[in-house]
């Protein structure tokens, strides 16, 4: 497998991870109320937070790819760090959704 076609697939996993984290937020501010009655989020906790996390998350992948800028390897760093810290953010919200459900 080529660098490229490493970077392809990385960008593909980092993408279906993104999907899934989309899904679990809308899930849990649908059952916390925070959407709007378009299905856009409405500006409150649950957006607040997830507006921050992505900044981190943003800045975290930037950091861990850093030593890589100018690479041909850079963007698979960067889009592991990403898919890492995305799938990270959907296990919690997850955990938080099915608490949620649970009461």
């Amino acid at each position: 497998m080529t660098q490229l076609e490493m970077n392809e697939q990385a960008r593909r996993s980092y993408d279906q991870a993104e999907s899934q984290l989309r899904s679990v937020y809308h899930q849990l501010a649908t059952r916390k109320g925070e959407l709007m009655p378009d299905g856009q989020p409405k500006q409150g906790s649950l957006y607040a937070a997830q507006e921050a996390w992505a900044k981190f998350s943003e800045a975290d992948a930037l950091a861990t790819a850093e030593s890589y800028r100018g690479g041909s390897i850079y963007p698979l760093i960067y889009l592991n760090a990403k898919e890492e810290n995305t799938l990270a953010r959907t296990a919690h919200l997850a955990r938080q959704l099915e608490a949620m459900q649970q009461s």
